[in-house]
């Protein structure tokens, strides 16, 4: 398809979830919203150090029946949507099963890059796919907001923001 040529990845086109297959593994995420390429940096080291300590948190306080990731899993819808979200918690039954179930929880870490597209696209994004509930980190901040989605419709969320103690 033309769409990596050495350095170079055509931003100008959209891609499929099997394209993502010819990217270069070059510590960069690759992600697919409505097939348009979404290209982070690597995550900082307060990034990461902040996704950590709240999946300890999250995995002490996780009820036996659900798993904690904390690395990213595929969040995919069939072909042209595909999210890696820092932290989720699934469904135990399914903790091993490849794409076998849509995260309960998604957690991303803001980063100064992707701000926008977390608290926006991300969001909308996770509500169509059915993710019940999306906390959104701030590091810097430091801050959690959380919205949770209603189940009559994936476009109204209740937002609560909380500062940690």
């Amino acid at each position: 398809m033309g769409s990596v040529t050495g350095d170079t990845i055509d931003l100008a086109r959209r891609y499929t979830i099997a394209d993502l297959d010819d990217l270069p593994e070059d510590g960069r995420r690759y992600e697919l919203a409505d097939g348009w390429l979404l290209v982070s940096p690597m995550a900082r080291r307060r990034h990461q150090w902040g996704g950590a300590r709240l999946g300890d948190v999250l995995e002490a306080a996780c009820p036996l029946h659900l798993a904690v990731f904390g690395l990213p899993i595929n969040v995919d819808d069939p072909d042209a949507t595909h999210f890696e979200p820092d932290l989720t918690v699934v469904r135990r039954e399914f903790a091993l099963v490849k794409n076998g179930d849509v995260p309960l929880l998604a957690v991303e870490v803001r980063s100064p890059s992707t701000a926008g597209r977390d608290a926006v696209r991300k969001r909308r994004e996770y509500a169509r796919l059915g993710i019940a509930s999306y906390w959104l980190l701030d590091v810097d901040a430091p801050s959690r907001e959380c919205w949770s989605c209603r189940a009559a419709t994936t476009s109204r969320w209740v937002t609560e923001k909380a500062k940690p103690r």
